[in-house]
């Protein structure tokens, strides 16, 4: 075998070794009866609060408005147990942006950037 192979084999390895124990598996403390909670919204009023600490798993959009770092730990300590932000990968805002091919393109106002 070649010598390089034989290292890039060792290399991933070596790198790859560590997350042999992260493989997914069920959450614990939630089966087929718990209650599961995906929300959309922006309204995070004491009164929408309450109603969401009756799920067991809660998935907010983490670009909503109101989403703080206080809103997730209120669901946490009255009874959510998992509280998890959703991304959206390859989703289409509308208009398709074309960059330059260089890295990250974005619309910031009316310009592309």
């Amino acid at each position: 075998m070649n010598r390089k192979i034989i290292f890039l084999l060792i290399i991933c390895f070596l790198v790859l070794k560590p997350f042999q124990g992260f493989a997914a598996g069920r959450l614990p403390g939630i089966d087929s009866w718990s209650r599961f909670l995906l929300y959309y919204g922006n309204d995070f009023s004491p009164e929408n609060l309450q109603l969401m600490t009756l799920y067991d798993v809660v998935v907010l959009n983490p670009n909503a408005v109101g989403v703080t770092p206080s809103v997730v730990a209120y669901l946490q300590n009255n009874g959510v147990k998992f509280v998890f932000g959703y991304i959206s990968i390859g989703e289409d805002d509308g208009e398709i942006v074309i960059g330059n091919g260089e890295g990250p393109v974005y619309h910031e106002g009316s310009e592309v950037v």
